[in-house]
């Protein structure tokens, strides 16, 4: 998202998908809290492309706990 504020010439076209994003966002977060686990679309969503060489295995940065305002996260 922080590309559509860089970018200007993105335009009015990129703030609604900016939007949707921020929605979507939101939607998860109340998941959670709501229900204590990811929506099943993300809970159950599986890295499909080729392991890259020379990159360690395993989760990194936020993907390896919970999302920042998340009971439990940092």
């Amino acid at each position: 998202m922080d590309v559509i504020d860089r970018v200007p010439q993105l335009g009015a076209t990129a703030a609604y998908a900016k939007q949707a994003f921020r929605d979507r966002l939101i939607e998860h977060r109340q998941h959670i809290l709501a229900r204590g686990d990811d929506p099943p679309e993300i809970r159950g969503w599986r890295w499909t492309g080729a392991p890259t060489a020379g990159l360690p295995a395993g989760p990194r940065g936020r993907a390896a706990g919970q999302p920042a305002g998340v009971p439990g996260g940092s």
